[in-house]
């Protein structure tokens, strides 16, 4: 299974490495720093800072080896990540490492063309062998077992082997064209020796499209591997228990092959058929074996249960195989190979196909001779339901290693989901797992946790607000050692998980509270976990891992338990207003398969409470999951993806991307953090993060405003700014239409968007004239909402002498008149009293249609005497 591909570092040359417990992928890069994944779900790894740029790296007895474009070789301790010391300088890029079976020697090759071996243990220059003879930078070093030899590759096009007691070549090999550079070499010609006991050197040859086997004793091939996906063959990394090979491309093709039988157990290729720079077999499996990869675009991306084909498949498959067809010719018994002979099968000798040639002699039923038929359709064809195994006439099976139908090439394993499920988490949160932590950051204030792993009594929490006003800033000591936080302009809300001797408990601060009693607490029933947190006017809720919503009021009554869809994923509220999101059912394709619902609580009734959107699946981004999920200061539903993308849910329950973050950053490791957004203001609120994808704590980052952009196609044309003005100003006006409802004071915010709506029409009126787009200048004179605003699109429309363009807008104008009469008609009621205003309006209305006739007829006459 091949995981979906993650960012780890900014493109260019990528190098990663296991640790030995293979808990930790390690992995450097072009942006100067090394990462320290804690397992391939992790999102926020460690980074350490090693130079402008990390180039190569090795891990090896808790020490971290890291080569840097300052030309030295680096020790890192683990998991402290803190500085050892150097191993050795070179004149130039450090390209490779590697490490010995017991970690005592380090090689490192360089674009100086040298390779130095240093001892660990002794900080003695004599200790240190230097290898000279590459007329080329170094492209791959690769330490023996025994430490008894090492092998290298070069730009000069050549693989040598040499031996660390005389430093001296022993032998030597051409792998590919030649060239002046480690960054133009056509291969990376990662050579690799047999981890185990050293027998053999694994060399990709990239111009023959092979890979050799060299045995140690003589040098000589033992062994080549063959298959049209070697092309451009890059790469070689053999399994700790040396068992298996695996090779990668530069087209992006890895393929895993059993070395005991010199076959292709498994293959995958590159999402995007990028370059792979470098894989790492996962030291600490042992059956279901893992294999990380990165490529020279910076991601990194996990193959999981890469030979389970061969150790699960192959034994039992080749004993189906041979039962099917070695079966004897007693009387209980079928031969094969008699049946298709005898009805009518021969074997083409050039391709190996059965032919039907003719049924010469039988002396059977019709009904014996069908059944006999579809059985041989159905062995035929028996490798697609077993594994990788040919059937053939004379009773023997063999191996293949490509797949000898379309079918064949694809897993034969039920369907088991690669999407790992995400779990709950808190909007505006950084993860539990960082000691220094912001519990949530909101528009009401920030709630920030600081303590030491595993030392609750050290641990506390800070609440800071942004608005005095509301509450001065708390001081908590986190005892409990709670994990979740909510916060709302009137109560905090607090969670801890249960632990082995304490249930799970939630502890809420009133901030309206009177009486002197502004905390409470309650705890949840054993077994039953908080995992989501929110708060609203009011009212506080968590939801649990019963999948149960327990609603409170803010002074601690219960007024609520409501049972879930599913498991919960996170909570926001607003106001009187309460959103949800669940998992609705296991992703799929690489999607997560999340769903909404929205509920309205009423403070007044104990159990106030309904559905005020029925539950609906959220959208996300292709492969995306939800980092962020809230409302606007106007109370819009609103979420982002981990991609950046900013949605809002439309007054019509749609959904419309607002605002891509992605667009706002420079570095491709860098994500913006957000906070809160105003839709009135028009500005996003959120933290650049450099590097990383949450704040720091210390210190305190500063809030940068984004100003709302559509993602619309073209978006520098002036076409798309005036469509993207028009699209804004007009969802203002909804939006302000809804505030002017519930008390809001939305004058001057409507005024202005009713300004800059009517700006942006005409605007768009006149550069589709001058474009000569008269159907479009039609239909933005379709949205135009008023009688004057049409008049200046025909008068402008005239001046362009566009006759045909304002005769149609005439006709336009004429209608919205008869429109705007049979609608005050309508409203008219048949009473003596409303017989004058009626007269009255009918006689505006016929004045107002003839005084519009007139300026059209006039504007069309003066255009005529231009004719």
């Amino acid at each position: 299974i091949m995981k979906r591909m993650k960012f780890a570092h900014v493109e260019g040359h990528t190098d990663l490495t296991y640790s030995e417990d293979g808990a930790n992928i390690i992995t450097c890069g072009a942006d100067g720093d090394y990462r320290v994944w804690k397992g391939y779900e992790d999102d926020d790894p460690e980074c350490i800072r090693v130079g402008d740029e990390a180039t190569a790296i090795a891990f090896k007895n808790k020490k971290v080896f890291v080569g840097t474009d300052m030309h030295v070789l680096q020790i890192f301790s683990h998991p402290e990540n803190q500085t050892d010391g150097i191993v050795t300088r070179f004149t130039s890029t450090i390209t490779h490492i590697s490490v010995n079976k017991d970690g005592s020697k380090v090689a490192a090759g360089s674009g100086d063309m040298t390779i130095k071996v240093k001892d660990i243990n002794s900080s003695s220059k004599a200790k240190e062998i230097v290898l000279s003879g590459h007329t080329a930078p170094i492209l791959s070093v690769s330490l023996d077992p025994k430490s008894e030899f090492l092998a290298s590759s070069s730009c000069d096009g050549t693989v040598r082997v040499w031996c660390l007691t005389t430093s001296k070549e022993l032998q030597s090999w051409r792998w590919g064209p030649a060239s002046n550079d480690f960054g133009n070499s056509p291969s990376l010609c990662r050579i690799n020796f047999e981890p185990t006991t050293g027998r053999y050197l694994a060399v990709p040859f990239f111009q023959s499209s092979t890979v050799k086997i060299l045995e140690r004793s003589s040098w000589k091939e033992v062994a080549e591997l063959v298959d049209d996906r070697l092309k451009d063959i890059s790469i070689c990394c053999w399994s700790t228990c040396g068992k298996f090979l695996a090779t990668a491309s530069k087209a992006g093709d890895i393929l895993v092959w059993d070395m005991q039988t010199k076959t292709v157990v498994n293959s995958f290729q590159h999402e995007k058929r990028t370059q792979i720079c470098n894989m790492a077999w996962n030291p600490s499996m042992t059956t279901q074996k893992e294999i990380a990869f990165c490529d020279c675009k910076g991601y990194l991306g996990l193959l999981e249960n890469v030979t389970a084909q061969a150790e699960g498949k192959a034994k039992p498959s080749a004993k189906v195989a041979n039962s099917l067809t070695d079966i004897g010719d007693d009387d209980a018994e079928i031969s094969i190979s008699q049946i298709k002979k005898d009805t009518g099968f021969t074997t083409n000798a050039e391709d190996g196909q059965d032919v039907f040639t003719g049924v010469q002699s039988y002396s059977m039923g019709s009904s014996s001779f069908v059944l006999l038929l579809f059985l041989i359709v159905s062995l035929k064809y028996a490798n697609i339901l077993f594994s990788d195994f040919d059937v053939l006439d004379d009773g023997a099976s063999k191996i293949s290693s490509r797949p000898s139908s379309p079918l064949a090439g694809h897993s034969r394993r039920p369907y088991q989901s690669s999407i790992k499920k995400r779990e709950p988490f808190q909007p505006g949160s950084s993860p539990v797992h960082l000691h220094h932590r912001y519990m949530v950051w909101n528009n009401v204030g920030i709630v920030k946790c600081f303590g030491e792993e595993g030392d609750q009594s050290t641990s506390s929490i800070e609440v800071e607000f942004h608005d005095s006003s509301i509450h001065h800033g708390l001081h908590i000591p986190n005892t409990l050692g709670h994990t979740m936080a909510s916060l709302s302009s009137q109560a905090l809300l607090l969670a801890c998980p249960a632990q082995e001797d304490s249930p799970s408990r939630i502890v809420c601060v009133n901030f309206a509270a009177w009486d002197g009693h502004k905390e409470w607490a309650t705890t949840l029933p054993l077994g039953e976990d908080a995992l989501a947190l929110a708060a609203g006017d009011s009212w506080v809720t968590v939801a649990t891992s019963r999948n149960l919503l327990r609603l409170f009021s803010n002074s601690g009554l219960q007024r609520a338990m409501i049972s879930l869809p599913g498991p919960i994923l996170c909570l926001a509220g607003h106001g009187s207003k309460l959103f949800m999101a669940y998992h609705s059912s296991v992703g799929m394709f690489s999607e997560q398969s999340i769903c909404y619902a929205l509920v309205g609580i009423d403070r007044k009734s104990p159990i106030g409470y309904e559905w005020l959107a029925n539950p609906q699946t959220l959208p996300l981004g292709p492969e995306c999951d939800l980092s962020w999920a809230g409302f606007s200061d106007e109370g819009t539903l609103a979420t982002m993806d981990s991609s950046g993308l900013l949605q809002v849910q439309l007054r019509s329950g749609m959904w419309m991307p607002l605002l891509d973050t992605r667009q706002n950053v420079k570095g491709k490791s860098d994500h913006y953090f957000l906070i809160g957004l105003s839709e009135l203001e028009k500005c996003v609120r959120c933290v650049l993060c450099k590097g990383a994808r949450y704040p720091p704590t210390l210190p305190r980052p500063n809030m940068s405003l984004l100003d709302v952009r559509l993602p619309l196609c073209d978006g520098a044309n002036e076409k798309t700014q005036l469509e993207e003005a028009l699209i804004q100003s007009t969802l203002q006006i909804q939006l302000t239409g809804t505030l002017d409802q519930t008390g809001f004071d939305v004058d001057d915010p409507r005024d202005k968007a009713d300004r800059l709506s009517k700006e942006s029409l005409m605007k768009m009126f006149a550069l589709a004239c001058q474009a000569e787009r008269e159907v479009r200048a039609v239909e933005v004179a379709e949205w135009m909402p008023s009688e004057q605003l049409l008049q200046l699109a025909v008068k402008y429309a005239t001046r362009a002498r566009k006759r045909q363009l304002a005769n149609r807008l005439t006709e336009m104008a004429e209608q919205l008149v008869r429109d705007r009469e049979a609608e005050e008609t309508l409203l008219m009621e048949p009473t003596p009293t409303s017989y004058l205003s009626s007269n009255a309006s009918n006689n505006t209305l016929d004045d107002d249609r003839y005084l519009i006739k007139n300026k059209i007829y006039y504007l069309m006459g003066f255009v005529g005497n231009y004719f």
